[in-house]
């Protein structure tokens, strides 16, 4: 019975995420696309402003 249990919430957890998947990611795929590229533009050009300060204090 224990594993019956376990594969059956395990079954269940992957629906879970395979319908939140698909009901959020799907209607706000827009906005997510949105905040990663800001999040990748923000990061890099923090890395970049580093590096320039680096070679500025040498």
């Amino acid at each position: 019975m224990k594993e019956e249990n376990k594969s059956y919430g395990v079954t269940y957890y992957t629906w879970l995420i395979d319908n939140y998947y698909d009901t959020y990611l799907i209607r706000n795929e827009n906005r997510i696309n949105l905040w990663t590229n800001r999040i990748i533009y923000s990061y890099s050009k923090g890395v970049l402003n580093k590096k320039k300060n680096l070679k500025r204090g040498r």
